[in-house]
């Protein structure tokens, strides 16, 4: 990615004055960086990396490694509870679906499962499920055994679940134009919706949004900006433009909220109008994700951190 050339391009500035770290650095340290991470509550956690997942029941503290019998690829999980977990594999048109019932004991691999490059896997409940893919969106209702498309097309590259029925998925519209786009479903994926989107937004692409609820959302932009909503898309109010790409956004509540730019990690407490520099971890800081109370940062050097 450009981003991350342009981060391992620059140097830090050892003039700078420190900041106090308020991160745990985690004993996990992979070869690669995380792909993708999620949590039940705050104790059980899925980390997807390269070419195995790591398990962990203790918040992130202690991880158990377990293969799944591929070279390389895997890319998503999702954690619906502490016993039903979720896996797919994405590498060289070679797509694979892995699905636990007893807490990554043992995984169901369902080899007929053929869509492709997907970035996104979302269950409801142990059947109504969602996958979410650089060619679409698809769903299923028997636990993915079968998969049905209800979108198709280059226009969908980050989500956020709202709630229990509402999602939201954004990036690059199905024209692949490189123009932002963003779609939202209220009945878990049926069916979808165009968001309105003005011209500020639709100019640059999507990188990241973040909803907490159907009404209220974020979203940054590749030119580094970040714009909220309170209606749920219907209008859109610009907040804040930073000096550096922004890596990952995530927001705690509609008050508190933190966004990666290289090496550091900027803080919001006023719902995004102003940020200020929080930590300053040493290495470049790819991915953000949140259990129920606690924040997680991913290295691009495979370092994880706690908050």
């Amino acid at each position: 990615m450009i981003l991350l050339v342009f981060f391992n391009s620059c140097k830090k500035d050892d003039k700078e004055e420190p900041v106090e770290l308020k991160w745990k650095t985690l004993s996990l340290k992979t070869p690669y960086y995380i792909d993708d991470m999620s949590f039940y509550k705050d104790s059980v956690g899925v980390a997807a990396i390269f070419d195995k997942i790591l398990i962990t029941r203790d918040g992130g503290e202690s991880w158990e490694e377990k293969t799944l019998n591929v070279d390389e690829g895997i890319r998503q999980c999702f954690v619906l509870d502490d016993r039903n977990f979720y896996i797919s594999k994405s590498f060289m048109l070679d797509d694979r679906f892995y699905r636990s019932r007893d807490g990554g004991s043992t995984f169901t691999e369902f080899d007929d499962f053929r869509l492709s490059s997907y970035y996104g896997i979302h269950f409801f409940d142990t059947t109504k499920g969602i996958i979410f893919s650089y060619g679409g969106v698809s769903i299923t209702n028997n636990g993915g055994k079968d998969w049905v498309g209800r979108i198709s097309g280059n226009l969908s590259t980050v989500k956020s679940v709202a709630s229990d029925s509402v999602v939201y998925i954004a990036g690059e519209d199905d024209d692949g134009n490189g123009l932002g786009a963003m779609y939202k479903t209220k009945d878990q994926g049926e069916s979808w919706v165009p968001v309105n989107l003005p011209s500020i937004i639709t100019s640059s692409i999507i990188e990241d949004i973040d909803f907490l609820n159907e009404n209220k959302g974020y979203i940054s932009t590749r030119d580094h900006r970040i714009f909220t909503t309170d209606d749920g898309g219907s209008s859109w109010t610009f907040l804040y433009q930073h000096t550096n790409p922004i890596l990952d956004m995530i927001f705690r509540n509609q008050d508190v909220g933190y966004f990666s730019s290289g090496y550091d990690i900027y803080e919001t407490t006023d719902g995004g109008r102003n940020w200020r520099l929080e930590s300053k971890l040493g290495v470049i800081i790819y991915r953000l994700y949140k259990s129920e109370n606690h924040i997680f940062a991913s290295a691009l050097s495979g370092e994880l951190f706690k908050y």
